[in-house]
């Protein structure tokens, strides 16, 4: 990437409302009927996750199983779903060459927040903002798609927050990104989600000391804190196969 603002030749980028507005409007399909997740009982006991950083990234894996991420994809890769490219970036906001889907899905957000066990391993996370005595609720209705064929990429950004108006009065205001990997290593090479500590990317990226580089797991979900508590992050490109990412966000309310 080039200079941003203020000159610097490092990489940063802030990805503003436009940017998640970008994403949310790029393809939207309010009837989509999303395949069943979970099919037991009781919902699931997720297993411990990997503290890339402390109270700030962490990976659960097995979140999806093998089939529950094929069908996922089988879903969005057919011709009954239409993917969109990416548009180009505008000033301020950073590149990406993925290709996006959006959809509005309340039920699929309750079934994936709650079948999984995610609902189970967030209840007592606290909220950035403890005057508004929030916590979470569930997961955003914006449900998104991303496709990440080899050598696509989404620079270097910060997630912003939003808020979901299908909570109502619960308030409704996301703090963590989620991000379920739905395809992996070894299949995909490369295509990592990268953190850095700082608001710069280094010179030398992934090898640098300040990198924090997530495991491509097929069905691990990736969290990590958004809005004014995001770490600067990116998306490497897949130099083999093709990377496929479910996309909601963790939503706190009052309710």
């Amino acid at each position: 990437m080039g200079k941003q603002k203020g000159g610097s030749n490092v990489d940063k980028v802030k990805a503003t409302s436009k940017t998640t507005a970008s994403a949310s409007n790029s393809s939207v399909q309010d009837d989509v009927r999303f395949p069943a997740i979970g099919g037991q009982k009781h919902a699931r006991t997720l297993e411990s996750p990997q503290v890339l950083v402390a109270d700030q990234v962490l990976l659960y894996p097995n979140t999806l199983t093998n089939s529950e991420c094929e069908s996922l994809i089988g879903m969005f890769d057919s011709d009954n779903l239409k993917m969109q490219a990416s548009p180009p970036a505008k000033k301020g906001e950073a590149e990406r060459t993925n290709f996006r889907f959006s959809t509005v899905s309340p039920k699929f957000a309750k079934e994936l927040y709650e079948s999984t066990g995610l609902s189970k391993v967030v209840a007592d996370w606290p909220s950035v903002f403890p005057k508004m005595n929030a916590k979470p609720v569930g997961l955003s209705s914006n449900i998104r798609i991303y496709r990440y064929d080899p050598g696509a990429i989404f620079a270097c950004h910060y997630d912003d927050h939003s808020i979901d108006p299908h909570f109502g009065p619960s308030w409704g205001k996301t703090e963590w990104t989620l991000l379920v990997y739905l395809t992996g290593e070894p299949e995909v090479q490369g295509g990592q989600t990268v953190f850095y500590k700082g608001h710069t990317r280094p010179k030398d990226g992934i090898q640098s000391e300040n990198a924090i580089v997530a495991p491509l797991m097929k069905g691990a979900a990736l969290l990590h804190r958004h809005g004014k508590a995001c770490m600067l992050h990116e998306a490497l490109p897949p130099t083999k196969g093709t990377k496929w990412v479910l996309r909601s966000d963790l939503v706190f309310g009052t309710s």
